[in-house]
């Protein structure tokens, strides 16, 4: 069985995206993704006919060497049983990218809280 990932993602000089999968059958758990000229990276990988869930996790690979991993942990994906080959198309998943409110001004001015601490009684 053929599982075909893809994802938009526009990166910086130096940098490159891979995909870790959380497979215990699988010899090779990064996989190299590569970008058409429209920023989608893409990747394909066989599996193991009775396989019935995938964890994976897309990864920025920096040109030092740094792997930082998309936001949110790993994805799962539940392999259908019928099918010879699943196209994956996901969208990339980040902490900030497009999230003001999750910016220092917000959380220090807007949204600052004052935590006080009362003994129990």
């Amino acid at each position: 069985m053929k599982i075909h990932f893809s994802i938009h993602y526009i990166t910086k000089g130096g940098q490159r995206l891979q995909l870790s999968i959380s497979n215990p059958e699988l010899l090779v758990s990064e996989f190299s993704m590569h970008s058409n000229n429209e920023s989608v990276w893409s990747t394909e990988i066989e599996l193991p006919e009775n396989t019935t869930t995938v964890q994976y996790q897309y990864q920025i690979v920096e040109s030092e060497g740094y792997v930082i991993p998309a936001y949110g942990g790993m994805r799962e994906l539940i392999v259908p049983q019928n099918e010879s080959i699943i196209f994956v198309k996901d969208f990339w998943r980040g902490p900030y990218g497009d999230a003001p409110f999750n910016t220092d001004i917000f959380k220090n001015c807007f949204f600052r809280r004052d935590i006080k601490y009362q003994a129990p009684k």
